[in-house]
């Protein structure tokens, strides 16, 4: 339980040092050094005592009550996620840390994966690591996502895609990472590990203990023949908890359906091509423009 009281207050200490005096209507002393609000600035607005806020920052008080949570989300200028996160942390850390083994996917599930068609399906785990994909999903990003392989890690590694791109990528999905993900886990401590020695601004990144649930977010692919081709993205938990399920479909208009097709198909012939022993040709269909 000390663990868990420990992250809720290495959130808050998180958090205090993101928020700006500005951003709360305080005036910046010149002379001022603390990066972000001070303590006893937290605990003014969020309308409680200078000692029990430095209780909470340093685990030694028991668990806030909701009124406290409110005035510390408030204070610390949390958005709608982070506010659900910092309750999970107040409150169900204990529960997070003694979760069970990971139940392995049902049979429906893999095969609604590997046999959906004309959209790209993913399934994940709670680390982003892949566990199955299907053959659409393939073709749109060869090379870089694959069975067993971790997301976040390979896009960090792909260092002949558009840097840009490939960044915002991972700035959007480690928020995803640490919201989703079991803080105990000992594969999210080695994503982590090597995620801070491939990728210099990760650290800063992490550190600052930003959250996003799931749910759409935007993407673009390069097709050979197709050129940009814009996609949507859905992630969406399984009943079970241990995994997820990410569409990623074109536009809803003629164009988007028919590159989708053209996936398809190449999905279609890398998965014939893969199938046989003997076949020894690079797949170049499609390249992800993470």
């Amino acid at each position: 339980m000390l663990q868990n009281r420990s992250r809720f207050g290495e959130y808050l200490r998180a958090r205090r040092a993101v928020v700006q005096p500005e951003d709360v209507g305080l005036a910046r002393d010149p002379s001022r050094r603390v990066t972000g609000l001070r303590r006893e600035e937290v605990a003014r607005l969020a309308g409680i005592s200078a000692e029990y806020y430095l209780r909470l920052e340093q685990g030694r008080a028991r668990q806030p009550s909701h009124q406290v949570l409110s005035s510390l989300a408030e204070a610390l200028r949390l958005d709608a996620d982070a506010v659900v996160y910092l309750r999970r942390l107040a409150r169900h850390l204990e529960e997070v840390s003694k979760r069970g083994p990971v139940a392995a996917p049902d049979t429906a599930t893999m095969s609604f994966v590997r046999h959906s068609r004309n959209v790209g399906v993913l399934l994940i785990d709670m680390n982003l690591d892949v566990v199955s994909m299907n053959s659409v999903a393939s073709a749109l990003f060869p090379g870089l996502v694959g069975e067993g392989r971790n997301v976040l890690l390979e896009l960090s590694r792909s260092a002949g895609r558009p840097a840009k791109r490939r960044d915002r990528v991972i700035a959007h999905l480690l928020p995803v990472l640490r919201f989703i993900s079991n803080p105990h886990d000992a594969r999210l401590q080695e994503i982590v590990g090597a995620l801070s020695v491939s990728s210099p601004a990760f650290s800063a990144l992490w550190a600052r203990h930003d959250v996003r649930q799931p749910g759409r977010f935007p993407a673009s692919v390069v097709v050979d023949v197709l050129g940009t081709v814009p996609l949507e993205c859905q992630m969406m938990f399984l009943p079970t908890g241990d995994h997820a399920i990410v569409t990623i479909a074109g536009a809803d208009d003629a164009a988007g359906r028919a590159a989708m097709a053209y996936l398809q198909t190449i999905g279609d012939e890398r998965a014939r091509r893969t199938s046989t022993p003997t076949e020894a040709s690079a797949f170049t269909g499609a390249s992800a423009s993470t």
